[in-house]
């Protein structure tokens, strides 16, 4: 998954339909709100734990905070480098392959291209 390699990195607009615009907002702010959400409250069921140690209440605010931050990390870390388009750079950075894109793209650069 992850390369220690002479890979280079750039990066630039890339246009999207409104269709991967909209998964890639949502599976990067979905699990980043839980993330907030659930630190949030954890952080009020640990108060709660400290204040009253004998509370059950606490215990489980606690416990319902850190399961979101959990998944919403491993959702983050996991699917998000999965959604969306990617690329690799080639020939000395004179050419960029992409993939995951969509075939109207594909077709418009061979367009403008001329290639085939």
């Amino acid at each position: 998954m992850f390369s220690i390699s002479k890979e280079r990195v750039i990066s630039g607009y890339l246009p999207l339909t409104h269709k991967s615009a909209r998964l890639l907002t949502l599976v990067t702010w979905v699990p980043a709100i839980a993330i907030v959400a659930g630190a949030i409250l954890a952080a009020v069921g640990a108060v709660t734990v400290m204040s009253s140690p004998n509370s059950t209440v606490g215990g489980i605010l606690l416990l319902a905070g850190l399961i979101p931050v959990v998944v919403g990390g491993i959702a983050i870390l996991v699917a998000r480098p999965f959604i969306g388009p990617q690329g690799r750079v080639i020939d000395n950075g004179a050419v960029v392959e992409l993939s995951r894109v969509s075939t109207a793209f594909v077709s418009a650069v061979n367009a403008v291209h001329g290639a085939d």
